[in-house]
């Protein structure tokens, strides 16, 4: 599979054979990735060819074996198990080597393309991170409060910089992505051609306009009145978030009343008062992670309800419906403070609250959650 002059990976083609590193025998001739991804494809290709019921289950004709034992929790999930050797090289050269280069082809062999380029992705953008840190690190030793002119340049400039900045980074990642996709064989590869029917998709079997084959097909119009409803169904989420955020600010209008008059309620403690002010800006990031959790495992339950036949289609859907209540769900509060209140106070510590919040639940999610699991 690798090219002899370059070492990077392509489709094999017989006319291009002196191309290509002869292989001895078969070991190592598959990554670990590849071979997960054949057997994972076997086995959702197994469907039933009449309609039959097993222990209690009934399987449609040509439905998925792997989805309908899902669906009816026979099944929790189908996952390789780890290889403990290529995991223990992957700790050592990767999880625990903080300051080293991540290994993404070690990454790439074992967890697949889209897992390495998104760690490679991730690197990226955190090395890159330091730049604007080194910047706004300078900027605060030359920012003088009494200085307009110094405060005006410095605001300008930084403003200038948060502008071309993010612009320079999205260009130097186009050609970090296309050098890894060279790299690995997946640059211009047809995607559309090569997808695979989703286990879970269902429908009747028709006959294929360009192919004639005999394959599974559901109606278009049935799945745009599902995404009609699915629309109407994220409106009212997001005037769930509404009515939520105004809830907090009204909250927080009486919280702040309640300290400055110095009437509180009876049954709070007199040591919780001088922590009451702080309650708002806590329950704000608070709501914005509860509604964000419930509307996304509903944007599951969703797509899962439209019934995509491609795995790409159905990710695409899902990410145009979490992109937009994700976007007003997180930044509705900010908008509303600096252009409705025009409150610059409260829009830094409620920026500083969602901020923190978000960044300290993220982390720990992501680093003590698989440990606590692995427990």
């Amino acid at each position: 599979k690798a090219v002899v002059s370059t070492q990077s990976t392509g489709p094999f083609n017989r006319n291009e054979v002196s191309l290509f590193c002869p292989r001895q025998s078969t070991d190592g001739f598959l990554s670990a990735a590849e071979r997960q991804l054949i057997l994972y494809d076997i086995v959702t290709r197994i469907r039933t060819e009449a309609p039959v019921t097993v222990g209690g289950i009934r399987f449609y004709q040509h439905e998925s074996v792997v989805s309908g034992l899902i669906s009816s929790n026979i099944i929790k999930q189908i996952y390789p198990l780890h290889q403990k050797s290529k995991q223990h090289v992957l700790n050592r050269l990767w999880v625990w080597n903080l300051f080293g280069t991540q290994p993404l082809n070690l990454i790439r062999h074992y967890f697949g393309d889209e897992i390495a380029i998104y760690f490679a992705w991730l690197g990226s953008y955190t090395s890159i991170l330091v730049v604007p840190l080194i910047v706004g690190f300078s900027i605060g030793l030359f920012y003088d409060d009494d200085n307009v002119n110094s405060a005006d340049w410095c605001f300008t400039f930084y403003a200038f910089f948060n502008v071309v900045w993010p612009t320079l980074f999205l260009e130097l990642w186009k050609r970090r992505s296309a050098a890894l996709a060279w790299e690995w064989g997946t640059l211009g590869q047809d995607i559309e051609t090569q997808e695979t029917q989703r286990p879970q998709f269902y429908g009747t079997l028709g006959d294929n306009p360009v192919t004639g084959e005999m394959e599974l097909q559901y109606s278009s119009i049935k799945r745009q009145i599902k995404q009609a409803v699915s629309l109407v169904v994220s409106v009212l989420c997001l005037m769930v978030v509404l009515v939520s955020m105004l809830a907090v600010f009204r909250f927080d209008d009486y919280v702040q009343y309640i300290c400055k008059n110095d009437t509180f309620p009876d049954f709070v403690p007199s040591f919780l008062t001088r922590f009451v002010r702080y309650a708002p800006k806590i329950l704000l990031p608070i709501t914005v992670g509860i509604l964000d959790v419930i509307y996304s495992n509903l944007a599951v339950s969703l797509n899962d309800w439209e019934n995509y036949k491609h795995q790409r289609t159905y990710e695409n859907w899902l990410v145009l419906k979490l992109i937009l209540f994700k976007f007003v769900n997180s930044f509705l509060a900010l908008f509303y403070i600096a252009f409705y209140l025009q409150d610059f106070d409260k829009l830094q510590e409620t920026l500083a609250a969602l901020l923190i919040t978000k960044q300290i639940v993220g982390n720990c999610g992501e680093i003590l959650g698989p440990t606590l699991i692995s427990w």
